[in-house]
């Protein structure tokens, strides 16, 4: 093997491994409390069926929140959620949110991000 190609192979495991770093522990937001964790458990709920997913619930498909954000006081939001026992609840929450989800392909590799605004209609 050559210098040129110990070099491209040296550059790709060190990109393959910034990949997997950013994908695994960077990208997931953090820990959250109170209404920003619930709407994050609506946007991870409500994610793979959203328009234009074509496969809804695959083992090789990861959804992460990457960012929750509270875009206004004023108004509400109805959100459904699974909580940690595993029941579905019905909320209202004050203000309006918005969430960033991206898709993962075997958890390591993004595809695509969704953007979810408001809660259910």
């Amino acid at each position: 093997m050559n210098s040129r190609a110990k070099a491209m192979l040296i550059a790709t495991v060190l990109l393959c491994t910034l990949l997997v770093t950013k994908s695994l522990w960077i990208d997931p937001v953090g820990p959250l409390e109170g209404d920003y964790l619930k709407y994050k458990n609506y946007a991870l709920n409500i994610a793979p069926y959203q328009p234009g997913i074509l496969i809804v619930k695959s083992p090789v498909i990861d959804y992460k929140v990457v960012s929750v954000k509270k875009i206004s006081n004023s108004g509400i939001t109805n959100i459904t959620y699974i909580d940690e026992n595993g029941e579905w609840v019905e909320e209202t929450l004050e203000g309006e949110y918005k969430a960033r989800v991206r898709t993962y392909l075997l958890s390591v590799l993004p595809f695509r991000d969704i953007q979810i605004r408001g809660g259910k209609e």
